[in-house]
């Protein structure tokens, strides 16, 4: 198991899903959703008065796939400021991105140039495979293949 998932071990271990066949991806799949709607609690704590709709973890999913889909092909492992302020300009779910709390054991970052970056690389490679999978790319351009990303497609295919 990877050092980076051990330090949230402790999350997989309160989830009470006897049924679940544990994988990789279903590790990854599972930790970002708890990570997910843990940013959305904080989000609707904070913005009590309804000014403006809150997302679901959906929609903030799909967003980080967005975003790791766009580093992947590339082939980076940051998306700085401006592309961000792009992707916001297609998608205002992205937007919420810059509200995360992105520091101790978050699964995105943001270094002092104001770009984000996922807290381990295998977290961007699972995005983009979750995105494969699921058909939640508009862009037609090859991704960039790496190991990783090709096991977590090959233990998908096992999934289903």
């Amino acid at each position: 198991m990877r050092p980076m998932l051990l330090h949230h071990l402790d999350k997989l271990l309160e989830l009470d899903d006897r049924e679940q066949k544990w994988n990789a991806y279903t590790v990854y799949q599972a930790l970002i959703n708890e990570w997910l709607d843990r940013e959305v609690r904080k989000l609707r704590a904070h913005r009590c008065c309804g000014r403006r709709r809150m997302p679901e973890r959906k929609e903030l999913f799909n967003a980080c796939v967005q975003i790791a889909e766009r580093m992947q092909r590339r082939g980076e492992r940051i998306i700085s400021e401006d592309e961000l302020q792009q992707l916001i300009l297609a998608d205002q779910n992205i937007a919420w991105l810059e509200e995360f709390e992105l520091g101790g054991r978050s699964l995105l970052n943001r270094n002092s140039e104001r770009a984000f970056r996922f807290s381990h690389y295998t977290i961007q490679e699972f995005l983009v495979a979750y995105g494969m999978i699921n058909n939640a790319f508009a862009a037609s351009e090859p991704v960039r293949p790496t190991d990783q990303l090709l096991r977590f497609l090959e233990i998908s295919n096992s999934i289903t």
